[in-house]
């Protein structure tokens, strides 16, 4: 089977990498390789992008801040807007679109505020255009480009007061097993990061090291075709779902209620999610260098197959999606009818081909006020990208996709 998430790496790379004799990546050597690499001022390496996310406003330090910030995104941006205790407006996407238009976020923001830029499925936002719209502009933007490979032509394009977010978590295009980075063209703003970083970090005995980077290679290993059919058989791969929905509904409470995101306000550093806390473990280094050595090439594929689905499934009217001015990079998402979008994927993965929803509009939050994010939170299917895909396999899968279509009668 297909997997859903393409990861830039297999398991021989992933021994070969923790069996390499060459000298361990310190924190300090990766972070100057990314940021020599991307041509940026300064690069700090983060638990995770949600966690980047909540430091960045927390570094504002601004009792009434006000953040900006999509309503279709992933639930852990959410999650890191109200644990932030900042009041939050949350803007509707774009009809037809997975991004916020220019002319809503001008509307939302004012100055002194920050603006979250959500760049879903790796789907840029001309950072040209809006800039050039909004003269005043937010205080701070930050860029999740969580689900993008990094580029120094797009890092050029940072300000002063810019934040650009990587994520090496699972399912990404860049994915390491764990952490992100933080791209910086202002030192006093990044100084400021890395100061929250080291005093939140809390340092990995060698068993979390050792469980955490056995973990990795579960998920590398499972991840292989025969072995991930097997582990992704519907029923028990629903019943895994239903398992991490239930202990997922364990933790926090719920964020959101009718328009608005419910700030929780003076959350002490304990409280704090444990995933927040986490340093990046010496494999993650080593596979996060081997990724940015390799990302130029990791983008290059990324294009070709978005391209591919872009011509046979776009362009030509038979679903609805990115065109080629705007294709994505980790996942290609398509339309469908919501009545038909769950049967669409299981009639792709009973072809072998898997693939994935995201994101579901947030429990509590109200379709009335954000009637274009519901709309593509029902009518998303992912196509998988990456390099454990062939461009002849792209195809397939396109072909598959029309015949599915014509079996529904769509």
């Amino acid at each position: 089977m297909i997997p859903r998430h393409s990861l830039p790496f297999g398991i021989g790379t992933a021994l070969a990498v923790l069996a390499a004799q060459a000298p361990a990546v310190q924190v300090s050597d990766l972070e100057k390789a990314y940021a020599d690499a991307l041509g940026v001022h300064s690069a700090i390496l983060l638990p995770s992008v949600r966690a980047g996310i909540h430091m960045v406003i927390q570094s504002l330090n601004k009792p009434d801040m006000i953040v900006a910030g999509p309503a279709y995104t992933c639930h852990t941006v959410h999650e890191a807007l109200a644990l932030s205790g900042a009041h939050t407006q949350l803007v509707d996407s774009a009809p037809d679109s997975f991004l916020m238009s220019i002319e809503d976020i001008l509307s939302t923001t004012k100055p002194g505020c920050a603006l979250v830029l959500s760049e879903v499925y790796g789907i840029p936002y001309d950072l040209e255009m809006l800039r050039s719209a909004d003269k005043k502009g937010p205080r701070v933007s930050i860029l999740d480009m969580a689900m993008c490979i990094p580029s120094q032509e797009r890092m050029q394009q940072l300000e002063a007061m810019d934040v650009a977010l990587f994520s090496f978590g699972w399912g990404k295009p860049m994915y390491a097993g764990w952490g992100g980075i933080a791209c910086f063209q202002d030192l006093e703003l990044a100084g400021k990061i890395r100061e929250i970083r080291d005093r939140w970090t809390t340092p990995d005995s060698v068993g979390q090291r050792f469980q955490r980077d056995c973990s990795t290679f579960f998920r590398v290993v499972m991840n292989q075709r025969r072995l991930y059919g097997l582990s992704h058989e519907q029923h028990l791969y629903r019943l895994y779902k239903n398992i991490i929905t239930s202990r997922n509904e364990q933790g926090f409470p719920s964020t959101t209620h009718g328009d608005a995101l419910q700030p929780v306000p003076g959350l002490s550093l304990n409280a704090l999610p444990s995933e927040w806390k986490r340093p990046m473990t010496p494999l993650n280094r080593k596979l996060a260098l081997r990724n940015l050595r390799h990302s130029v090439q990791n983008a290059e594929l990324r294009r070709s197959q978005a391209e591919i689905y872009s011509r046979s499934l776009v362009e030509s009217g038979i679903v609805r999606g990115p065109g080629n001015n705007t294709l994505p990079q980790s996942h290609f998402p398509i339309r469908l009818p919501s009545a038909v979008r769950n049967t669409m994927c299981d009639y792709l993965r009973v072809r072998g081909i898997d693939t994935s929803t995201l994101f579901p509009l947030p429990a509590g939050l109200s379709q009335e006020h954000y009637p274009h994010a519901a709309e593509a939170a029902d009518e998303v299917v992912t196509l998988p990208m990456g390099p454990t895909i062939t461009l002849d396999e792209v195809r397939m899968v396109s072909q598959r996709v029309k015949d599915g279509l014509q079996a529904l009668g769509c």
